[in-house]
């Protein structure tokens, strides 16, 4: 399993979270809480945490240029969501022996 996690720091994560994980819910599945989300792509699987000022990203794929994609999905949409088309986030790159070392989704 490969995994990217990074992180952005912003005073709305608990407002990117949402409109990240609805407008995702249109064509994939989704599950979310105020603080928590975890979005299934065809790619992998990408979980997102609202905390301190921070929304953390982990995404996880069963091959690299999955997850590559995962990231490149998760860029775009929040250069757009904070209106800098530029934006890429610092990915740090990994890998884990299951899915559930990368954690999961605990409803609140």
């Amino acid at each position: 399993m490969f995994t990217a996690q990074s992180h952005i720091s912003t005073e709305r994560a608990d407002a990117f979270l949402f409109k990240l994980c609805k407008h995702f819910g249109r064509k994939v599945p989704v599950q979310f809480d105020a603080s928590q989300g975890e979005v299934q792509f065809d790619a992998g699987l990408c979980r997102m945490q609202s905390q301190d000022g921070r929304l953390l990203f982990t995404c996880s794929a069963t091959d690299r240029d999955s997850a590559l994609m995962l990231t490149r999905i998760i860029d775009g949409h929040m250069a757009m969501l904070m209106k800098q088309p530029d934006l890429s986030l610092d990915w740090q790159w990994g890998s884990t022996d299951s899915p559930a070392a990368a954690g999961a989704f605990v409803p609140r």
